[in-house]
């Protein structure tokens, strides 16, 4: 689910309601926050404001 959600908030034009992830995704808010914290731990910069979602403002440096 971590790579769904976050294929989701690369690919929108905006920000994404927590709300609309646990509805595509059929799981609870505590579930996406958990993911999206995960996805914080790993360098992803997620913007959070309360009635609109989530949105990614900078994105990790990987070396591969």
């Amino acid at each position: 689910m971590k790579s769904e959600i976050l294929h989701l908030l690369r690919h929108a034009d905006g920000y994404v309601s927590g709300q609309q992830l646990c509805e595509t995704f059929g799981v609870s808010r505590t579930a996406v926050w958990k993911v999206i914290n995960q996805l914080k731990e790993e360098g992803y910069v997620i913007d959070s404001v309360q009635n609109k979602g989530y949105r990614i403002t900078e994105y990790p440096d990987i070396i591969t």
